[in-house]
Order: structure tokens, then sequence, then C-alpha cells
């Protein structure tokens, strides 16, 4: 017993996860338990069952804490499950709600859990719970929630668990004022989903009336996601009320920008599917659609397609931009259908109807084997519609041009609807066999065949209305002429049994087969049934005859089975074996003709292959001609460029040589300049040894006043010179007449510390690195206001310069102080 209880304990244990800290509070009888976990987990009485729940509105907030914690770990399936198990018996509705949903919605992310999840024992213990639940519930805020979560978790797990639906739809009603708009819609998506509509219809027509109400009284406010939610459950469970659908048009146009894609469409479809239409909410969903027609999935593409087509509207961007799109999608075989059949209602003659069935067409022959029936009668149906030479198919005095990509799907879908013939509906076959009439390709014998009997083996069982589509199939189809006569006399005889619709379907079939415009009128039932006899007129009373009947179990009567005994019946077998022959003659004809045509085609398109290949090899020569012109042009360039670089070294040179030369000739010039103011000044000194007429004691003689100024006075300060008297003037002659008298403001007591400034200044000149810092101008400082030196020009800035420059400043301050060493203001002298 103890070992049982331990195996019972330890899986409880592990889910439950106590904390270290709180399970040591647990030491000696058990007075320390977690204060998180439920007594009933850990309380039991000898045999090992589970006690009574102590504090059970406490403990049921921690159980949706440990399933809302398990969903977040690995394995979150297994791990709610086993909560589910352990904690099974103290749940309330919230806590089971709360797990079937959590499982609902990893089964959707997760592959292949719904089917385990269905066969699962602990979900039905969780089922079986909830019905539990749901009869004892009390008044419960929280309960229209609950029922929302379940009835969505049942429909996302294709689970039909009927004893639950029931009771959850039974408590919807009871508490349908209760219901928010997301709530309602949720629940009743769920019961649309399930089917549930026919299967459940003392519980599901209560349930969708309540909630019209409910949703009208709710509305404003409720949102595009909620009402296209009921919109689209009212239209699968064929529950649709005009009145709810004027008011949903009316709101939802007031929250359109809001909504997404597969909301658009499911709310068109839903309008498609119950037939109202309200042009202005389809206009603006088509607008809107126009602009996110990229955002849109295959499916949703389709269903909004086929919705407006349901109604008849037709809008043209939609049109265009929809077939466009359509084209470079992955395309299902609902998906072509749908579409095609959409544009074929609309406009079966477009542009844009016809490139898309040249461009979908094709692609189906590659899954035509994961088609359905009623897929494929509906795409052949368009397609014939879109390419047939009239607009209804039923006169035959022009011979339609179809492409070799119809006519190939049409030759591939012919076994393929021979082999599963049974499976088509009493529509679906009609469609198939006026396609090919619409288009006048020939039915194979063995096919034709198969069409007579199958006809003639369900109109034993058949309504009337099945008798009119197939009349009406025949009468497209000129292969089943004597099958439409049977038909016309069948329908001759039971004409006064029909419904006024079978009456308004007839007589429309009899406008369009005699070309006259159709009134929506009264049908004359004495008109259609003069002008079935005169159908009938080609088959022989024997064959009236063996016609079965309506409500009536006769033999099964074929059409290989009937005699042929009579010269009539005889003649009309001939007849239609030439006709066959005929047929397919031309069709052999239309072969070869569109064979040569794919060969000229394929001709013409090596023909232009060859031009192309022609003109490439003359665009390639005509570049390799450029190319090599461009090389050319820039060899000649580049010479260009190196002959402009040595035109302007040679010019550099020849500038060089030029400003030598000028150098040299202003140090020519400079030397006898220099030349001469030696001589000029050995003059003077010669005459400055006798005393100057006029002159003071105290004042200097001319030669020591030119001195004195030539050392004492800056280069851009002009000296002050007394002009001499004539006596002087006299004395010299016209050679120093120019020489001034220097001032008698000249300081001749300074001289010697002058000669000295002037000695330690030719010294640093005289120095390389002070003339490198300098940059060719010598200056012998700030405090020095006696002497400084700038090039004279003419004169290379270089060390010879340098001392030729100061040879020739000292020559030319003894030569008398005539100022041309720069002093005197630029005589030019220097």
């Amino acid at each position: 017993k103890s070992l049982c209880r331990f195996k019972v304990i330890l899986p409880r244990l592990q889910c439950c996860r106590v904390p270290e800290n709180e399970a040591m509070k647990g030491r000696g009888k058990g007075r320390g338990r977690a204060k998180s976990e439920p007594k009933a987990l850990v309380e039991g009485d000898g045999g090992g069952t589970r006690g009574n729940l102590v504090g059970k509105r406490t403990s049921c907030p921690w159980i949706n804490s440990q399933i809302i914690q398990a969903s977040k770990e690995d394995n979150a399936i297994q791990r709610i499950l086993g909560v589910v198990e352990m904690c099974i018996n103290d749940m309330n509705l919230v806590n089971l709600s709360t797990s079937l949903h959590r499982l609902a919605k990893l089964s959707v992310v997760t592959p292949h859990s719904d089917r385990m999840l269905r066969q699962s024992p602990v979900m039905k213990l969780l089922l079986a719970s909830i019905a539990t639940a749901f009869c004892a519930v009390e008044e419960d805020p929280s309960l229209p929630q609950s029922l929302s979560n379940i009835t969505w978790s049942l429909a996302t797990l294709r689970i039909v668990d009927y004893k639950v639906l029931e009771m959850a739809g039974t408590l919807a009603i009871a508490n349908m004022k209760d219901f928010k708009a997301f709530e309602l819609a949720s629940l009743l998506w769920s019961f649309a989903k399930l089917g549930c509509a026919d299967t459940m219809t003392p519980v599901v027509s209560p349930l969708f009336r309540a909630a019209t109400g409910r949703l009208m009284a709710c509305m404003n406010g409720a949102g595009f996601r909620s009402l296209a939610t009921a919109a689209w459950a009212f239209a699968t469970a064929r529950q649709a009320s005009q009145r709810l659908f004027r008011a949903i048009a009316k709101e939802v146009q007031t929250c359109l920008p809001s909504a997404n894609s597969q909301e658009l469409a499911n709310i068109v479809w839903a309008y498609g599917t119950v037939g109202h239409r309200d042009d202005q909410l389809f206009r603006i969903i088509a607008e809107e659609c126009v602009r996110r027609l990229d955002e849109f999935k295959t499916q949703e593409l389709s269903n909004t397609f086929w919705g407006f087509a349901s109604n008849d509207f037709h809008h043209e961007a939609f049109y265009q931009k929809a077939l466009l799109i359509a084209q470079g999608m992955q395309l299902q075989p609902q998906h072509v259908a749908n579409i095609l059949w959409a544009a074929a209602r609309l406009h079966r003659k477009h542009p844009a109807a016809r490139q898309a069935a040249l461009h979908m067409v094709p692609a189906c022959l590659g899954f035509l084997t994961s088609f359905k029936p009623q897929e494929v009668a509906s795409t052949a149906h368009a397609v014939a519609k879109i390419f047939s030479a009239e607009a209804d198919g039923f006169e035959f005095h022009t011979q339609p041009t179809i492409p070799l990509q119809i006519s190939m799907f049409f030759s591939a879908i012919t076994p393929w609807c021979q082999e599963n013939i049974q499976l088509f509906s009493d529509q679906s076959l009609a469609n198939v066999v006026s396609s090919f009439g619409m288009l006048r390709i020939n039915l194979h014998p063995s096919f034709l065949a198969s069409v007579e009997r199958q006809v003639l083996e369900r109109l034993k069982t058949s309504d009337h209305a099945a008798l009119v589509v197939f009349f009406r199939a025949t009468i497209q189809c000129p292969q089943l002429a004597r099958l439409e006569g049977q038909l016309a006399w069948t329908v001759a005889q039971e004409l006064l049994n029909f419904k006024s619709k079978e009456l308004r379907s007839l007589a429309f079939t009899r406008s369009v087969k005699l070309g006259i415009v159709h009134r929506e009128v009264e049908p004359n039932i004495e008109e259609l049934h003069r002008w079935c006899m005169e159908l009938a007129q080609g088959v022989p009373q024997d064959r009236r005859q063996e016609q079965p009947q309506y409500q009536q179990d006769k033999m099964n009567v074929g059409y290989e089975s009937i005699p042929l005994g009579s010269m009539d019946t005889h003649l009309d077998q001939r007849r239609q074996d030439l006709l066959w022959q005929l047929q397919a003659t031309q069709a052999a004809a239309s072969q070869a003709q569109a064979t040569h045509a794919a060969q000229a085609a394929q001709a013409a398109q090596a023909a232009q292959a060859a031009h192309a290949a022609q003109a490439a090899a003359q665009a390639a020569q005509a570049a390799q001609v450029a190319q090599a012109q461009a090389a050319q042009a820039a060899q000649a360039l580049q010479a260009a460029q190196q002959a402009q670089q040595a035109a302007q070294v040679a010019e550099a040179q020849r500038a060089a040589q030029a400003a030598q030369a000028a150098q040299a000739a202003q140090v020519a010039q400079a030397a006898q300049a220099a030349g001469v103011w030696m001589a000029l000044g050995e003059a003077w000194n010669q005459a400055s040894a006798a005393p100057w007429p006029g002159t003071k004691p105290w004042q200097p003689s001319p030669s020591q006043a030119c001195a004195q100024a030539a050392g004492s006075v800056a280069p851009h300060q002009a000296p002050i010179w007394k002009a001499p008297d004539a006596a002087a003037r006299a004395e010299f002659g016209a050679a120093s007449s120019t020489i001034p008298e220097p001032s008698p403001s000249a300081e001749v007591n300074v001289l010697t510390s002058r000669e000295a400034r002037r000695s330690k200044a030719l010294e640093r000149a005289s120095d390389p690195s002070i003339w490198a810092q300098m940059g060719g101008s010598l200056d012998f400082g700030e405090d020095d206001d006696l002497f400084s030196f700038q090039w004279p020009e003419g004169v290379p800035r270089t060390e010879s310069g340098l001392a030729a420059s100061m040879d020739f400043r000292s020559v030319s301050r003894s030569c008398g102080g005539c100022g041309g060493c720069g002093g005197c203001g630029g005589c030019g002298g220097c």
C-alpha cells in the first residue's frame, strides 16, 4: 500500500513543484504545508482516494496558474494533460474551460496534435467533467466567456460532442443578455464550423434567432472582426436574417480601416452566400481591397472574388488587379474554380479573363487528380463561357477558335470524368456536358455513351429540377440530339407538375434556343408543351414508351439495350455515326491546322532567334570597333597630355633660364653701379679732407656726417640733409652737386656703439641657422632700430648674395652717404 501510495504522490509532487523554502516548512506532522499547495494534493484516506477539497475557492486560482504555467513550458500539451488528470476533481468551470482552450491553441501550432488529443482518454475525461459542470452551473458573470472558449476549442479540435454542444447552446440562450459581441460571434462561429445546423436544428435555430436580437442590441462599437465573424457564421449555418445583414452593412462601413484581409474576405463571402447585395458596402470594400490586394492570401482572394460575383457586383479595378495577382499565386483546385467561375460570371469576354484562363488552365493539368468533380465541372464551364463563340452557347452557326491549351485541358478531363462520372452531382454533370457543347468539342463515343446511360439512370429517382438541368445541357451539346428528343418528350409529359422556378428556367432555355428576347413574365405552358413536342418529333414512338417516369421503380433501361429493329432507328444510328466521323475529321483537321500553326510559329521563332543572334553579333562587332576607337582616343589623349606636360616643363625651364639671366644682369648692373659709386666715394673722401665751407667746430665733416647717417638711419627712414651752399658747389662742380649735407641732428657720440652693433649683426647674418629661421629676410632684432637689412633687388637670396650685398652695403656707406643703400627712399643706385 505504501509503494502504491508513493507511486501516486510522486508525479503529483513533480507537477506541483513546491519551492524548497516552502517545502522545508512541512516537517513533523504536516503542519507546515506550503500555503500555495491545495490540501487535496497531499491529504488522502487510507485507501489512496483523494480527500475532500479544503478551501476550494482559494485552490481554483492556483490550478489555473498551474495550467497557464504548464502551457509555457516544453512539451506543454502533455504537461497540461498531466495537470488535468491530477486536479480534475477539484476544477471548476473556469479551470476546465482554460485547460481546453489552452490545449486547442497549442494544437494549432503543433502538427498532428489534434488527432492525439481527440484520442486521449484525458480529453474524454475533461469533456465529461465539462458536461457535469454545465449541469451544476449557477449564475456566473464569467459563464459567457467560458461557453465561448469551450465551443471555440471544440471547433478548433474538430471534436463534435453533441451533449456538450447542446448544453452549451441551451445555456447560451438562457444567458444571452450577458454576452459581449466578440464572445457571441465566437460561439456562433463554433456551431457553424462544426456543421451542427442540420444535426442540431432544435438547438441551433433558437440560438441564432436569439443571437440576432442580441447582436442588433450591441452592434454599436462591436468592431469589424466580431461583425464579420458573426456574418460568416450566419451564412454558413444558413440562418441569415436580412434585417441583421442590413444593420451589419451599415455598421462595418464605420470601422472598415481596422479590418484585415481575412475579415474583408469573410464578410464579402458571407454576403455572397446569403445573396444580400449592398452596392455601397461592396464599392467601399472593393476600393479598400484594390489598395491591399498584395496582402491577400489565395483563399482570401478567391472568396472575395466569388462573393462579388455571386451578387453580380462588378468593380473594374478590382476585376483586373485580382486576375493579374492570381496569375502569380500558387493556386489550389478550389481557388482556380472559384476565380474562373467569378471571372466568367461577371464579364466572360473580358481580355483579362481570357488571359487568366490561358495562364491557369495549363497549370491545372499537373494536379488534375486532386480536383473534385464539382471543381472540374465549374472550371470547365467557366472556360467554355470565356472561349465560346456566343454568349450562352446555344447556337451552333459559328465555330469558336479554341486555343491549344484549352483543347488539351478538355482532352485530359475526358477520361477522368468518364471514370468518376458517378461522383458528379446532377448540376456538375450537366455543366460538363454543356461545356463540351459550347466549345463544339466532340465527346468521345465511350464518354458519350456513359453520359447517356448516367442521365437515364438518374432520371428514375431525380426530381423535376434535375430533368430541366439535363434537358438544357443536351440542348447545348449537338452530339446528344437523340437524348435531347427523349428528354423533351418526358418534359412535355411532366410539364403540368413543374414548379414556377422550373417553368421560368425552361422558358429562358426556349428563348435562348429560338433566339428570341426573353421576357420576365409568367411562362405559357401551352407554348412550352408545343415546343417540347417539336423537339421530340425525331424520337420513335417505341423509344418514347421506354422512357423512365418519375416516382416509379422501373427496370434499368440503358442506351445500349434499346432495340434497333426499325428502319428509322437504324437510319438514326447511321446518321449519328456519320456525324461522329465528320466531327472526328473536323477535329483532325483542326488539330493538323493547330500543328501546322505551331510549326509555323516555331519556325518564326527560330527565324527571329537567328535574326536576333545576327543582330547581336553585329552589335558585338560594333562594340569591338567602338572599343578600339575608344582605346585609340585614350592613347591620343595620353600623348597629348604628355606633350602638354613636356611643354610645361620646357616653359618652366625657359622661365628659369630667363630669371637667371635677368638676375645675372641685375648683378652685373649692381656691380657696375657699385664701381661708379666706389669712384665717387673715393673722390668724396679726397674732397672731405678740406674743411667744409661755413661749418662750425662742433659740426662733423661731410664724410663723417654721411657715415653717421648711413649707420644710424634705418632703410625705411629718410635722413635729413642740409643743402650745400654755393661755394661748395663751385668747389666740387657738377659731380658733387647732388650730394647733400647731413643734418646736424645726427649723433656722433653713438658711432662706436653703432659700429659694434653692426659687427654683431654681421656675425648673426653669417650664421646659416639664423638665415634658415628668418626664411630669406634678415633682421637684427626688435631692439636694434639703427640697422635693418632687406634683400636689394636683383641680388640672389644665397650666402654669396648675402656677402655681395654686405660688401655693397659697406661700399655704399664709404661712398660718402649718397643714400644708394636704400635709405634715401629708393633711388635705384644699389
